[in-house]
């Protein structure tokens, strides 16, 4: 098992997963209050453009960490030919 093509894989997962969760929270809280009849609180919003924001920048580190990967293993490849 290769430690470096494990870590480009799941680079950026604990911003994804963590960014999922506040836009769950956020909307859950969106959810109840207009269902309690009370007025949506900005905190709310703010919880949801952040978990948005977050769910980005986990992504483009993926993305970013992937588009390295291919030139790593074509460097590889053609070492071992």
């Amino acid at each position: 098992m290769d430690d470096g093509k494990s870590l480009q894989r799941h680079r950026g997962l604990v911003a994804r997963i963590f960014g999922v969760i506040l836009v769950i929270v956020g909307f859950m809280n969106c959810m109840l209050a207009w269902l309690g009849g009370f007025q949506i609180n900005l905190l709310f919003l703010i919880f949801i453009m952040s978990g948005i924001l977050l769910f980005t920048v986990g992504a483009l580190q993926r993305n970013h960490a992937a588009s390295k990967a291919p030139l790593d293993l074509r460097n590889r490849q053609e070492d071992t030919q």
